[in-house]
């Protein structure tokens, strides 16, 4: 915004609505989506997805924004929004009792209010309109990994083609290159990861499964053998042993457990395969 100080963005947000037509068991029906911008970062919250919005369900939503330990206008002094009447005046109330002023704009000027009419153009071309959804479980799901990609994955050119919640403070120019998939492909973040990390959390995860290993009492429990075990085992010495960046770790642990403590080798395994899920988990932003 050109002529407004910095100082003066930083408590700027923006509020509207875009609608969604979905298919449900009642036929297509058209879903309305509130969401919360703050001007100076482009960061996103949903506020609520509705059928049709009333009074009540408004105040709720300025109660929950204006939350004081967890909503997304404690920082804010100031919100735009257009003319509509589900904006009702209790509503503007709801925000003044929590030191939030709301500012209505003009009539027939979207422009005044272009940040917010910008995402709904980007989820709309980039999500919305190459989805067809069935129930409103499915719009939520849409909106919220499409809202997780805008907020930490997707660069910005107005922010000098930054990112507004970065997951590296650094970004690494060494690694291997990974891909981040939302919404079966639609939605994709590319980034690399930091080798040296990630052989020190192999290290690390493999030390810290021999120490339990060496100390580890095991159970006379014994049960019949199971085919499954078996191709457990064959298919983790594929994934983990073969084409795994931890295979040298994962061969070193399966050595040391065979020779110094045979009878907790399976143990070993799962123990390999459930750190494997354990990495993959905490790559996943969000969860």
């Amino acid at each position: 915004m050109e002529g407004v100080s910095p100082r003066h963005l930083q408590v700027l947000a923006a509020t509207d609505f875009f609608t969604v037509e979905l298919w449900t068991a009642l036929g297509l029906i058209r879903y309305h989506v509130l969401f919360v911008i703050r001007v100076a970062t482009r960061e996103v919250q949903i506020a609520g997805i509705v059928p049709e919005p009333n009074e009540r369900w408004m105040n709720q939503m300025a109660r929950n924004l204006t939350d004081p330990w967890d909503g997304f206008l404690r920082s804010s002094r100031y919100l735009i929004h257009d003319r509509s009447t589900v904006f009702t005046e209790q509503f503007r109330q709801t925000l003044c009792q929590a030191k939030v002023e709301a500012l209505r704009l003009p009539a027939r000027s979207p422009n005044l209010n272009a940040f917010a009419e910008r995402f709904v153009r980007t989820i709309r071309e980039d999500c919305l309109d190459r989805l067809i959804l069935f129930g409103e479980a499915s719009l939520e799901l849409a909106v919220r990994e499409f809202v997780l990609h805008y907020n930490r994955e997707r660069n910005h050119q107005s922010l000098d083609n930054k990112i507004i919640q970065p997951e590296f403070p650094q970004f690494p120019v060494e690694g291997d290159l990974r891909c981040r998939k939302r919404l079966g492909g639609l939605l994709r973040y590319y980034y690399r990861e930091a080798l040296e990390d990630a052989n020190a959390s192999f290290w690390t995860l493999r030390q810290r499964i021999r120490t339990f290993l060496r100390e580890y009492q095991r159970p006379k429990i014994s049960g019949p053998a199971n085919w499954r075990y078996f191709m457990a085992f064959l298919h983790a010495n594929l994934r983990l042993g073969i084409f795994g960046r931890e295979r040298f770790h994962y061969w070193g642990l399966l050595l040391w457990t065979f020779f110094r403590r045979p009878t907790l080798f399976p143990l070993a395994v799962t123990l390999s395969i459930h750190g494997h899920h354990f990495r993959k988990t905490c790559r996943v932003p969000g969860l």
